[in-house]
């Protein structure tokens, strides 16, 4: 049932395509993770079992850490799949509201390259930034230019690679929502998700770099 059910999570990331389910695989890690270290658990199972037949013994002992490991995965699950599921359900939530945005002081990106700006247009106005999986490939066929030009480009007008120029249009989304007093019920991680993160660890990672200070700080206003 565990091997079915991992086949049956690869074959789904594979299907999806949408833009908003391009996060799939790495909302999926943890459960792929849990049911691999089931696999493995269930494995050493039978090799206790098989020695303790060829040996005839009926001692338990060597079940006790399987039993300990298989309960501890099971709450785990459990836990982890509440939290998942709030996160979820926020997230849900997060896209059905629109954002009043409020108004905050930009530093002005350089505009003497036409090519920048109807990029930089493109991905603010189509919301690219927030697929998780954006990258310099995807944007440079969109626009039907090499990878290396398209780097340059955003180089030498943002002063930035494309990942900081991609992740402050994230922090600039996630800002928005941590100081917006409709979001305060909601989670950072989920907030960090909708914003086009991929993990929590690389949302607080690249806040703190652009912001110096933890999602949490920023919104407290500490």
């Amino acid at each position: 049932m565990i091997i079915l059910i991992l086949y049956k999570i690869f074959n789904y990331e594979k299907s999806r395509t949408e833009f908003n389910l391009s996060d799939i695989k790495a909302k999926t890690k943890w459960l792929k993770q849990a049911l691999i270290i089931g696999v493995l658990t269930c494995i050493s199972w039978v090799f206790v079992i098989k020695d303790n037949i060829a040996r005839f013994e009926e001692d338990l002992s060597t079940y006790y850490p399987l039993w300990i490991i298989i309960s501890v995965l099971v709450y785990w699950i459990v836990y982890k799949g509440i939290i998942e599921t709030r996160i979820l359900n926020q997230r849900f939530d997060i896209r059905t509201h629109t954002i009043k945005s409020i108004p905050t002081t930009k530093k002005p990106l350089s505009v003497n390259d036409d090519l920048f700006l109807e990029i930089e247009n493109t991905i603010v106005n189509e919301k690219l930034f927030l697929n998780p999986n954006l990258s310099l490939e995807l944007i440079a066929e969109k626009f039907d230019i090499s990878v290396s030009h398209l780097s340059r480009v955003i180089n030498k007008n943002s002063n930035h690679s494309f990942t900081d120029f991609i992740n402050r249009l994230r922090i600039n989304e996630s800002k928005e929502m941590l100081i917006n007093p409709e979001y305060k019920n909601y989670t950072i991680e989920a907030i960090g998700y909708e914003s086009g993160f991929n993990s929590k660890s690389n949302f607080y990672t690249a806040f703190k770099k652009e912001t110096q200070k933890t999602p949490s700080a920023y919104r407290s206003g500490k």
